[in-house]
């Protein structure tokens, strides 16, 4: 980040890649439009295999293990892939449309949300569905893991195109709190201390919110386009990339932007930054 200097370009894809997550020590894998996700080698740059049978766009990936990564596509499925082989070993259906991202919850329970409105915890290994979260309005964009409660429940955190943030309990199912401030889509959402949080928008802001008090206690103007993807970095620093070609390092004490990356095009995952 000193240079602003690329380090290495991994070509193969023949369209937009979608998202980027490291795999293990060694490899990297990702999913784009062309339908395929593929595993790299980190210090090459070599593909080391791809991974065909979506039948659409691949969105997203969860690495599960090392042994098995799940992917979700507009085609409605996701499904469970054998690394070393790659082989699909498991499809789960159940969405009535795009499934727009997937989050592992454990080694067998996976996490999706779709434009079909809902969130899904799936049983992996049976291909069952095990609970189904309804109450967005619109298609959900995110869904991940927020932590647990006093008596070990997991607790989940969804951004969605009705502008919403929620807190689910997902062993109940019921949804413990609803974040008001955004005015387009919630893309993406990262966990702050102090039982914050911190989302990315359509609107073309960041903000961030106190769960204590259900409410934005701040608001970045971030980009000209929607932002795609947060991540927090090392001292209180974040990273987000937008629609609008660029990467962008924010000091989160200041809310000041500290550095530009100016791309062609942004992926909507910066997982592996």
């Amino acid at each position: 980040m000193k240079t602003n200097e690329c380090l290495k370009t991994f070509e193969g894809h023949s369209r937009t890649v979608n998202c980027v997550k490291y795999l293990n020590e060694n490899q990297i894998v990702s999913c784009s439009y062309d339908r395929s996700i593929k595993i790299w080698d980190k210090t090459t740059g070599d593909c080391i295999r791809t991974l065909s049978g979506h039948l659409n766009t691949v969105w997203c990936i969860a690495v599960l293990s090392n042994e098995r990564i799940a992917s979700c596509s507009s085609d409605r499925t996701i499904r469970v892939w054998e690394v070393e082989s790659g082989r699909v070993i498991q499809i789960l259906n159940g969405h009535t449309d795009v499934v727009n991202r997937i989050a592992k919850l454990s080694d067998v329970r996976l996490l999706s949300c779709s434009e079909d409105s809902t969130i899904k915890l799936w049983n992996v290994d049976s291909a069952e569905c095990l609970r189904t979260l309804s109450g967005h309005l619109k298609g959900v964009l995110f869904v991940d893991i927020f932590g647990k409660t006093k008596d070990l429940h997991f607790l989940v955190m969804s951004g969605s195109k009705d502008t919403k943030i929620k807190i689910w309990n997902i062993n109940t199912g019921l949804c413990l709190q609803t974040l008001e401030g955004h005015t387009n889509a919630v893309e993406c959402i990262q966990i702050l201390s102090g039982n914050k949080i911190i989302s990315g928008s359509w609107d073309l802001t960041i903000r961030i919110w106190c769960l204590n008090t259900n409410s934005c206690i701040q608001t970045i103007n971030a980009h000209l386009d929607a932002v795609y993807e947060i991540k927090l970095l090392a001292d209180n620093k974040l990273a987000s990339s937008s629609q609008d070609g660029t990467i962008k390092i924010w000091d989160l004490d200041s809310a000041e932007c500290i550095k530009t990356f100016n791309m062609k095009s942004v992926s909507l995952s910066i997982d592996a930054f």
